[in-house]
């Protein structure tokens, strides 16, 4: 890829690192950690209502509709397992752990960044980037300097198409298992 001049992931994206000021909010915020993210969907599957004060440390960053995640820490980074997903509107505004990259699309649509962070080809970078023996991270900057296809491959298309299916699949399997929940008063 160096040969090639591929460009970086800093050529597509924007890193989001103006950290939260906890001093602009009030009452209870939702928050999203890297284990509320389901590896699987790349959706987001729970959502932790907090008041202000009972925030984490790590509630870092506030996430804007469009905006990517993708896990920086944990064992499952660089692997199959990794944490990414898309920040929908109904969690436009929503705080994010500092274990998070967040990421905002530039000359590239959400759901081909998902495409690429959910990529085999993203994953080995990432993993050969892990430090740390009892909690791998990837710093920012590394990440920032991970090599992606050129533009003008077809894959940013495939990948865009495959996101957006995998997207409605997941959303349509979570609405219809909620669907089937089993009322209690029926028992």
């Amino acid at each position: 890829m160096n040969k090639s001049n591929s460009p970086l992931l800093s050529a597509v994206c924007d890193l989001v690192n103006q950290k939260l000021q906890k001093k602009h909010l009030a009452g209870e915020q939702q928050y999203v950690a890297i284990a509320d993210v389901d590896s699987r969907t790349s959706q987001i599957v729970n959502i932790q209502s907090l008041e202000l004060s009972d925030l984490p440390s790590r509630a870092s960053y506030i996430a804007r509709k469009g905006d990517v995640v993708t896990a920086l820490a944990g064992a499952s980074t660089g692997t199959p397992k990794h944490a990414s997903a898309i920040i929908k509107g109904e969690h436009d505004g929503i705080i994010v752990s500092s274990g998070f990259a967040l990421l905002r699309p530039t000359i590239i649509d959400s759901y081909q960044l998902l495409g690429f962070l959910r990529s085999e080809f993203f994953l080995r970078q990432v993993f050969r980037l892990r430090t740390g023996h009892a909690i791998p991270a990837v710093a920012h900057a590394e990440l920032m300097d991970i090599r992606v296809p050129p533009l003008d491959n077809p894959i940013w298309k495939d990948w865009a198409r495959r996101i957006k299916e995998l997207d409605t699949r997941a959303e349509n399997l979570f609405k219809y298992a909620d669907s089937i929940r089993i009322d209690s008063e029926s028992i």
